[in-house]
């Protein structure tokens, strides 16, 4: 349980959870809004880009990539978490955080 006396190691915790929901909620809905706009899983039966996909990067690209400009800062701020959260662990409880620190490293480093 974290003690209520703050320090700026709870402080950047805090922030970074914040920051890492914000960048979470932002990037899946911008996920969501860049569905698919050929092949079998086109929701849109009128609009959907036939083959040869001659046309579609003129239609489609800024909207495709828009949740890649979020997902970056996201794992950014999520690596950030995981440092301040394994500073907070108990000395007791230091291994597990570290094993997930490291987890995070290599999550971050092969997404980035």
């Amino acid at each position: 349980i974290l003690m209520l006396t703050p320090s700026p190691t709870r402080f950047v915790a805090a922030v970074s959870s914040a920051s890492t929901a914000i960048f979470t909620t932002i990037t899946f809905a911008l996920a969501c809004y860049a569905v698919p706009m050929a092949g079998p899983y086109c929701p849109f039966e009128n609009e959907c880009i036939q083959y040869p996909y001659v046309d579609s990067i003129s239609h489609r690209f800024p909207r495709d990539y828009l949740w890649m400009i979020f997902a970056i800062p996201q794992l950014i701020v999520y690596l950030i978490m995981m440092v301040s959260l394994q500073s907070l662990a108990p000395a007791e409880k230091k291994v597990y955080g570290t094993i997930a620190l490291v987890f995070a490293t290599i999550a971050t480093t092969i997404l980035v």
